[in-house]
């Protein structure tokens, strides 16, 4: 994991200790967004979402994949958002969180998104607001390629 570039106003950074892999403990993922639910959430997305956002979406409307526990790692759970919950949260999260179009989070208060301060491609970050932000993949493709994974692999970081 490498940290995000940037730092939000008033957020200091996040003290990242050194972590060589974590092992998936488990994954879920729901059928296809529809046609028209994923039209909705690509008119309130920036137009700049990347495609390979909505490709997965196609393919299932949301997920989770959930890892070993391990008190290294800054989180222990990727969960994708639902393209019914990001239309739901998108107007609050867009006024607290600006700089970060949120595609989801972990078990707790963090938050997944692309950050929208860093030059395009935007990479793909966790949020922990009052922390910082720790870069988890330079691409959703990546993050797929990385995190997807059966329970009990390992997965290098």
């Amino acid at each position: 994991m490498r940290r995000a570039g940037h730092h939000w106003p008033g957020v200091a950074a996040l003290s990242v200790k050194p972590l060589d892999h974590m092992i998936v403990e488990g994954s879920n993922f729901p059928p296809p967004a529809s046609a028209e639910s994923l039209a909705s959430l690509r008119q309130v997305l920036p137009r700049e979402t990347p495609p390979d956002y909505f490709a997965f979406l196609e393919k299932a409307d949301g997920g989770q994949i959930w890892f070993e526990a391990d008190d290294s790692a800054d989180f222990d759970c990727i969960r994708l958002y639902s393209v019914s919950r990001m239309l739901e949260l998108r107007p609050s999260l867009e006024t607290l969180l600006p700089s970060l179009v949120v595609i989801g989070g972990d078990q707790g208060s963090q938050y997944l998104g692309y950050d929208r301060s860093a030059s395009a491609p935007w990479p793909i970050v966790m949020f922990l607001p009052g922390s910082g932000a720790t870069e988890v993949a330079t691409s959703f493709t990546e993050l797929a390629h990385r995190y997807f994974r059966k329970a009990g692999e390992k997965i290098e970081v």
